[in-house]
């Protein structure tokens, strides 16, 4: 069902070209790092406080997101800046990337999967459709709209762009 040749689709590029962006956002994990919408949020320690930095300049390039960081997550006074790029702190109250996840309305991906409705999900192109792929115990999360492929463990599904649309709006 997927190989070491498998390339996930472009979340953010999907969204945006489907026009579910702004409604919808992207998040990439990359270990206790992430990314939201493009924008990378450092995880950091400072005196056992659990804080994010991120790139001034990167916040200012993305509207979004900058505009939820500064109306809805605690800014840390005196964030450090390291060579003149300075960096905007904001305090991990415990949840911080559950919190932006629900308040954007967020697709998050981990290890190439992507985390809708609680099931990992793989999502290719595939000959201008688009197949999604997961473990057989997340079946009852996906609903189905074509013939399913079953090898076992996991479950393949091929969909057009419109059923991969409607899924996205109505499953994040």
């Amino acid at each position: 069902m997927i190989n070491e040749f498998d390339e996930n689709i472009d979340f953010l590029k999907f969204l945006k070209k489907n026009r579910l962006y702004p409604e919808k956002s992207f998040i990439a994990l990359n270990g206790m790092d992430f990314f939201v919408n493009g924008v990378k949020f450092e995880y950091r320690k400072y005196n056992n406080q659990i804080q994010y930095e991120v790139s001034k300049m990167n916040l200012e390039e993305n509207k979004l997101v900058e505009d939820y960081c500064k109306n809805n997550l605690k800014q840390v006074e005196n964030a450090p800046s390291y060579a003149e790029n300075y960096k905007i702190s904001f305090l991990d109250e415990g949840n911080l990337l559950e919190k932006i996840r629900d308040d954007l309305h967020a697709i998050v991906a981990k290890d190439g999967f992507a985390i809708i409705n609680g099931a990992e999900i793989f999502i290719r192109k595939n000959y201008g459709l688009y197949d999604i792929v997961y473990e057989k115990k997340f079946a009852p999360k996906i609903k189905v709209f074509s013939d399913v492929e079953d090898d076992g463990s996991y479950c393949c599904q091929t969909l057009s762009r419109e059923e991969l649309v409607y899924f996205i709006k109505n499953f994040v």
